[in-house]
């Protein structure tokens, strides 16, 4: 939802005209300067910035997630920010674009970096244990790629935290153990 709205707010000053002929009533097209459309796009792109944090924070994610959407995300507010130093149709059609390639890039990068836990019972009678579910592609992947991840040998061999820092990571301590 939060990425429609700057998404629909550039088309519909991109073409306004066309919407007012149809009579449709959106905000952006009383907007004759383009500032207001640029405004009202803000808030929602500093929410979309903070999505993958904030979903890394709840365990949703790998925290590979920020450092990967932090490229799309710079890209769409260097967008933004053009159209708002220039307003005119061809800086808005760029955020526009810019917000498909934000869509598409940070899917990607979420179904790359995605957690989803469950919970599963032990042969023990100890009790249950929380196991990652993954997608065989990649825990193939991450078989393939743990001892070439450099930055997961260095946490561990350094640090020994953030036990998930790693997309790849098999869930057996990381690259180094």
């Amino acid at each position: 939802v939060l990425w429609q709205m700057p998404h629909f707010y550039a088309l519909a000053w991109i073409h306004r005209a066309d919407y007012l002929r149809g009579g449709y009533k959106m905000f952006p097209l009383t907007d004759t300067t383009g500032l207001a459309t640029a405004a009202m796009s803000k808030p929602y792109l500093v929410a979309l910035c903070a999505m993958p944090v904030a979903a890394s924070a709840a365990g949703l994610a790998s925290w590979m997630l920020p450092v990967g959407a932090a490229v799309p995300s710079y890209l769409w507010w260097r967008a933004l920010r053009r159209f708002e130093e220039n307003p005119n149709i061809a800086t808005c059609r760029r955020f526009f674009l810019g917000s498909l390639s934000y869509l598409l890039a940070t899917l990607a990068l979420f179904t790359g970096y995605a957690r989803v836990d469950r919970e599963q019972e032990e042969d023990s009678a100890s009790g249950k244990q929380i196991v990652p579910v993954e997608p065989a592609w990649r825990v193939s992947l991450g078989a393939r790629l743990s001892e070439l991840c450099p930055h997961e040998k260095m946490r561990w061999d350094l640090f020994g935290l953030m036990r998930d820092g790693c997309p790849f990571d098999s869930g057996k301590g990381g690259a180094a153990a």
